[in-house]
């Protein structure tokens, strides 16, 4: 990175580097949590109950497909856990930079704090699920999707105003 000549914008931009890498930790932490290891323990629990059930009863192919059907579900519960774990993101990580970013003040906090929204950085940090369709564009990121993007950055405005008001207003 190039520094420029005056201290604000550099102090401006290195704070907002910062708070970008906090942002994509506490994104990435929130993922982990709410979906990749939820959706893991679901795995490992239901693939034996699985297994027996499609080796047991007729195996015409009508009943395969049957049985296979019952899958979808499943795969919309993991798609699912992965919108509440963004949008549960969306919402910690405000709190998350009020805290460990205390340099960050209401007047510059909201334009940073959404640069992240339309940083491609973070929209196109997984090059093997960019061409999936919106609706499963979350994991690897946001990608495509610009309702979970739209509804993420409404969800961090209300924060904000939350966050940094009240905080505005005791001091």
């Amino acid at each position: 990175m190039s520094r420029s000549s005056s201290k604000a914008p550099g102090n401006t931009s290195e704070l907002a580097e910062k708070v970008y890498w906090h942002q994509w930790h506490v994104f990435q932490g929130c993922f982990l949590l709410f979906c990749t290891l939820p959706c893991l323990l679901l795995a490992i629990v239901l693939i034996p109950k699985f297994a027996s059930f499609m080796g047991s009863g007729p195996q015409r192919s009508s009943m395969v497909v049957l049985k296979l059907l019952i899958l979808a579900p499943l795969v919309l519960l993991f798609v699912a856990l992965g919108y509440v774990a963004m949008l549960l993101a969306a919402v910690i990580h405000v709190v998350f930079i009020r805290v460990f970013a205390p340099a960050l003040r209401m007047p510059e906090a909201r334009d940073i704090l959404l640069q992240f929204y339309s940083d491609p950085r973070w929209l196109t940090q997984s090059r093997g699920f960019k061409n999936f369709p919106w609706w499963i564009s979350v994991w690897g990121g946001m990608g495509k999707n610009q309702r979970l993007i739209r509804t993420c950055e409404r969800l961090t405005v209300w924060m904000i105003a939350l966050v940094y008001d009240k905080s505005a207003s005791d001091g």
